[in-house]
């Protein structure tokens, strides 16, 4: 995979995608910053924010960052020593990526954000059937409906449940329920991947990657002060 593209932000593990690098982003902030009044928000000051579902503010050390990262030149793909210093760069949001959502380093792919994340995924093989949570976020319902994805099940190419976590509207958290010899079951139907949308839990419930029993997840870092 060419590296210019994991400068751009968001990524898609073996196993997880996520979007733009959280960039010194963590639970106790979110918490901390749910009801503050925050000053210049939008331009706005004195106003509390509370539309943290849809985005959130993009924390001090996140801003610093991208401040940091955008002095350094290089195409992280060259060999020469800005190459290396950007690939070095990368990697290590790579790597805090990584430790957010409990997987390896070498499991995360970066995309240009959740959306796209989803619509990687979409694109599986023909015969594969995903079956998408009516209750999941529009891009994931949005792309295999679009696709012409097959929710019916029976076809020799596989299953794949794709669900959220968190509901961005509601809140309501789901349980995936346990993986039993038959794969996951959704209805009257079985799956044999899961596909987790994480993007509205990550860093306000505890979640790992590892233990979460998901073969795929998204993640985002808009939503929890990251660019």
């Amino acid at each position: 995979m060419n590296d210019d593209a994991c400068g751009q932000g968001g990524a898609f593990r073996a196993g997880s995608f996520v979007s733009p690098a959280p960039c010194g982003s963590g639970s106790g902030g979110l918490r901390r910053g749910y009801l503050e009044k925050e000053e210049g928000v939008a331009g706005v000051s004195g106003r509390v924010y509370l539309d943290w579902n849809a985005t959130a503010p993009v924390r001090p050390e996140a801003r610093a960052a991208v401040a940091a990262a955008l002095e350094a030149t290089g195409n992280p793909s060259s060999v020469h020593a800005e190459g290396r210093a950007a690939k070095a760069l990368v990697e290590a949001a790579r790597e805090a990526v990584a430790a957010l959502a409990g997987c390896r380093p070498q499991e995360v792919i970066f995309t240009s954000g959740a959306t796209e994340a989803a619509g990687v995924l979409s694109r599986l093989p023909e015969g594969h059937d995903v079956l998408v949570d009516p209750t999941a976020h529009d891009c994931l319902v949005a792309h295999w409906r679009g696709g012409g994805a097959d929710a019916g099940g029976g076809r020799p190419g596989g299953h794949t449940l794709a669900m959220g976590l968190a509901n961005s509207e509601t809140g309501v958290i789901t349980d995936p329920g346990a993986k039993g010899a038959d794969g996951w079951a959704y209805g009257a139907r079985r799956a044999d991947w899961l596909l987790l949308d994480v993007v509205q839990a990550v860093g306000r419930i505890p979640f790992a990657f590892a233990w979460s029993g998901a073969d795929f997840a998204i993640l985002s870092a808009h939503k929890i002060g990251g660019p």
